[in-house]
C-alpha cells in the first residue's frame, strides 16, 4: 500500500474487503502463489535459473534482452522480477517463460 495520504488507495483496498471478503482474498492470494510456482519450477525445467522465497508472489530470474524487458516491462538490473498478481494468467506465465527461455 502507499500509503494512508492518498485517499484512493485506502478506498480500493476497503472495496476489494468489502467484494471479496477475507476468504477471497485468501483464495485470491493462494491462486497468485500456486501460479508463481509454477512460473519458478517451468522456468528451472527449462535451464532458466529461477528461484523465488517460500509463499512469495516475486519471481526471480536472470537478467533478459532490453526487448523482453521492454515488452513484458521487467523491471530488471541484474535480474528480472515477475510479480504474478490478481488477473495474470497461466497463458501470460507460459508465453513469458518461452520468452525467457528462448533468449541468450
Amino acid at each position: 500500500m502507499s500509503g494512508s495520504r492518498n485517499a484512493y488507495t485506502p478506498i480500493i483496498l476497503w472495496y476489494a474487503i468489502r467484494r471479496l471478503g477475507v476468504e477471497g482474498i485468501k483464495q485470491m492470494f493462494v491462486e497468485c502463489e500456486q501460479l508463481a510456482a509454477y512460473a519458478a519450477r517451468e522456468l528451472n525445467a527449462r535451464g532458466v535459473s529461477a528461484w523465488r522465497n517460500p509463499n512469495a508472489l516475486t519471481v526471480v530470474f536472470p537478467a533478459v534482452e532490453e526487448c523482453i524487458k521492454a515488452k513484458w516491462q521487467i523491471a530488471a538490473q541484474d535480474v528480472g522480477h515477475l510479480v504474478v498478481a490478481s488477473g495474470t494468467t497461466k497463458s501470460q506465465i507460459d508465453a513469458l517463460i518461452e520468452a525467457v527461455s528462448n533468449s541468450g
